[in-house]
């Protein structure tokens, strides 16, 4: 692999940001080869649910750590690229919304272009840009939903990314995922599911919930609770100058519909089901779950494919399992 100076012409004088070398490694880690098989996932090894996978978590700790011990060092790698695209392509893998949340995350998106200062960590500097989520190969998001439904409200062209895409379809990677949740946080279970998606995703309810807000504008806190903010975001956001009322709601109804009629809408399904929010992975952005996950997987830490590593060989690498995924990362961007 080369070097840093030998691809991008870095010295010894030239500093580079801590997100300058993550998208370097985004892109160096395309060249790996890839030899993890989605094909070849069991699905009694990894169940795709979480409650599933939750159920003996010394299995997942160490189908989690094994993918170095199994004597083959490339199986069980899974390739990470950037994804950068219009949000309204992406499509989401769980079936559940807090409503609530959903319509406050559609203000908040609505807020620069508003000319109102944005919300730190979420849209601060408008819609668009990067959801932190982790994208399959399919185009499913595995988390960031009230970050993507928002966006497909306010406009389903909007620019996202760049984020994490694994190479993996979304089916065996909600089940990989759910197992490095385990591993990772000890969850045996997902975060309480609220509305499912369609009901979420309709007008009378989307309409209800801003209707609430226009009623009430101190129960909006991406308005920051102030009728005044409120309506100058939905006016904005409509091309309507009418006050709050139903004239307004009805200006931004029709906008909103007409975004949401051009998004994928419809969650990833199974022979079970489409999965319930209870069954999908835990991966925080904040705490470094999903750049943490991201980085094990690219590094075949988790042991996705056969052949597997014995048990006690796989309890022994837990230990180390942080350093050699550095290592292994360290490699990738040609720094060692």
């Amino acid at each position: 692999m080369k070097s840093l100076k030998e691809i991008y012409g870095f010295n010894n004088t030239k500093k580079i940001t801590t997100e300058e070398l993550k998208n370097i490694i985004l892109e160096e880690v395309k060249n790996i080869s890839e030899d993890a098989n989605p094909k070849d996932l069991d699905p009694n090894r990894f169940p795709p649910r979480l409650r599933a996978a939750g159920k003996d978590k010394e299995d997942a700790d160490k189908d989690a750590v094994g993918g170095k011990l199994d004597g083959d060092g490339s199986d069980d790698v899974i390739s990470v690229s950037s994804w950068s695209g219009n949000v309204g392509s992406l499509k989401p893998s769980q079936n559940s919304m807090d409503l609530y949340k959903l319509c406050n995350f559609f203000i908040a998106a609505c807020k620069v272009p508003a000319g109102l200062p944005g919300i730190s960590g979420l849209f601060t500097q408008g819609p668009g840009g990067k959801i932190d989520c982790i994208i399959s190969s399919d185009e499913y998001i595995m988390d960031g939903h009230h970050r993507w439904g928002a966006l497909c409200m306010y406009d389903p062209s909007t620019s996202v990314g760049p984020d994490i895409q694994l190479a993996f379809p979304a089916l065996e990677l909600i089940a990989v995922l759910n197992t490095i949740t385990v591993h990772i946080t000890g969850r045996s279970g997902g975060k309480e599911g609220k509305t499912p998606l369609a009901t979420a995703f309709s007008e009378n309810a989307i309409r209800g919930q801003i209707k609430k807000f226009m009623d009430n504008p101190s129960d909006c806190w991406a308005a920051d609770k102030s009728e005044e903010n409120l309506k100058k975001i939905l006016q904005n956001f409509s091309g309507s100058d009418k006050d709050l009322g139903d004239e307004l709601l009805d200006a931004v109804m029709n906008k909103i519909s007409s975004n949401l009629s051009s998004s994928n809408l419809t969650p990833v399904s199974d022979g079970s089901g489409m999965f319930d929010r209870e069954d999908m992975p835990v991966l925080s952005p904040a705490a470094g779950h999903v750049m943490k996950a991201a980085k094990m997987l690219a590094a075949g830490e988790v042991d996705v494919n056969p052949p597997y590593a014995k048990g006690e060989e796989a309890n022994e690498s837990k230990k180390n399992s942080d350093n050699v995924i550095m290592e292994n990362w360290r490699r990738l961007a040609g720094i060692l």
